[in-house]
């Protein structure tokens, strides 16, 4: 039958919309824009869509939506005003003073007006799902990511101009936000995969990075796996004294992210103690007592999350300093295809970058796409894409220049590499973030402060992640 009832298994819904095949898509669309993008699944806002050719007999409707928006529930029902009810479903008897009278509606029109609002007020929305994710999700610092803080993130867009608070929600749908949980999935360790490394290391060297926070948690899953397996341990210390390990032969090393890879060959330019460029002081990390060991260890590189554009400067990076010994085994589901045709081919004949400027790219328009702004189906055209693209670059352009300036950095870079961050380092125009970091090559809207000026509407821009700057 149609109409069977509800599997007990199935979670009633608070909201359930019945309609005729004619709406499907528009509703569905509807719903895909108002709703988490897992609505379907989680069921809490139901679309049941009667097929044609199929009996639509008035009790038998009307026992399934009792068995999926129960009576007794706070459940709100939508049905096309062309399907006939049974008269139980309208009457004074039949309706109680928990569920609302049941609503109708002839065209998507009517559900357009109202139907956002209701879902949001019920707290079913998308921004609802995201709030709650972010706010129990960041753990960075000691300023909380509270809902009131997303609402007033949200406000600063429109501040910056009329109508432009759209661009903020946009942000918000395409922001891929990384808990430790999907982290550990992403790596796809198994007791197996363990059994293969001597050892785990990580990159712990400056105390309260990111490598303090995944070594915390990676440990934790290790010790689920392999309960007797070594504690996870860092790089240099492990290189720096290969006498107190002398059976350490093959090394897993995690971070949590590879994305521009600027940080990871500078960390393994320390390292070595290779000669700095002309605009380095440092390279941020001591170098080893003896280079030797971390030439010799069979050393896998993994990463949760990466992008190819930093997949392939590592690699360069390894390939130029002979260090043949290091693989990179970025997880495959974590992988951000950044770059094009065009832009993988000039990573590989080394002309990403201007020859004559310090790490400035030469045609990141041609050679970089930008995952923020790819989405159509949240920007809704390639036009709203563009607008959006170009409010982010104006505001980030000001933030990154703040952000120099807060780093000691003012006046050391080119102007020209300057230009090319205003999407983030390199132009590259991510939206990602982990509970406890905000990857520098994310839109800087997302991750530092300081005053903005569009279109002569001026304000203090205030991150949506607290203290991520650091």
């Amino acid at each position: 039958m149609l109409y069977a009832q509800d599997s007990p298994k199935r979670p009633a819904a608070r909201i359930l919309i019945v309609c005729l095949p004619d709406l499907d898509r528009a509703i569905r669309r509807l719903l895909g824009s108002a709703c988490p993008a897992d609505w379907e699944r989680d069921e809490r806002v139901r679309l049941h869509v009667l097929k044609p050719g199929v009996s639509r007999g008035k009790t038998a409707l009307a026992n399934f939506i009792d068995s999926a928006a129960p009576p007794s529930s706070f459940a709100q029902v939508w049905v096309q005003s062309q399907i006939e009810l049974h008269p139980r479903l309208t009457s004074a008897a039949g309706t109680t003073a928990l569920r609302p009278p049941i609503r109708r509606f002839a065209s998507p029109i009517v559900l357009k007006k109202e139907l956002p609002q209701v879902i949001a007020t019920m707290d079913l929305g998308w921004q609802t799902q995201i709030a709650d994710e972010l706010t129990s999700g960041w753990v960075h610092g000691a300023t909380p990511l509270s809902r009131n803080r997303v609402d007033l993130w949200l406000d600063q867009f429109g501040r910056l101009g009329d109508n432009n608070r759209w661009i903020g929600e946009g942000l918000l749908r395409v922001l891929d936000f990384w808990l430790p949980e999907r982290q550990r999935r992403s790596l796809g360790l198994t007791a197996d995969i363990l059994q293969r490394y001597d050892r785990v290391c990580v990159n712990r060297h400056r105390t309260g990075k990111s490598g303090d926070f995944l070594s915390t948690i990676l440990q934790k899953h290790i010790q689920t796996l392999v309960p007797r397996y070594p504690a996870t341990i860092d790089l240099r210390e492990l290189c720096d004294n290969p006498s107190a390990h002398p059976d350490c032969k093959r090394v897993l090393f995690v971070e949590d992210g590879l994305f521009t890879a600027t940080e990871t060959n500078n960390y393994l330019s320390g390292l070595l103690d290779l000669p700095l460029p002309p605009h380095r002081n440092e390279w941020g990390t001591p170098a080893l007592k003896d280079p030797a060991p971390l030439r010799s260890l069979e050393i896998t590189m993994c990463f949760p999350v990466a992008t190819t554009f930093g997949m392939k400067r590592l690699q360069a990076f390894l390939n130029a300093n002979e260090l043949t010994n290091i693989n990179v085994m970025p997880a495959a589901d974590g992988i951000f295809n950044n770059l094009t045709q065009q832009g993988t081919l000039a990573l590989t004949e080394n002309r990403f970058f201007l020859p004559d400027h310090h790490l400035c790219p030469a045609q990141p328009d041609l050679h970089l796409r930008t995952p923020a702004f790819e989405n159509i189906s949240v920007w809704k055209s390639e036009e709203k894409a563009l607008r959006a693209k170009t409010f982010c670059y104006d505001v980030g352009l000001q933030l990154f220049r703040h952000y120099l300036e807060w780093r000691g950095l003012a006046g050391k870079w080119e102007e020209s590499r300057i230009l090319h961050c205003g999407l983030g380092m390199y132009g590259l125009g991510m939206a990602v973030a982990f509970g406890h970091s905000v990857p520098k090559a994310s839109l800087p809207l997302f991750w530092m402060d300081g005053d903005v000026t569009i279109g002569g509407n001026s304000l203090k821009w205030q991150p949506l992640f607290p203290d991520a700057k650091a």
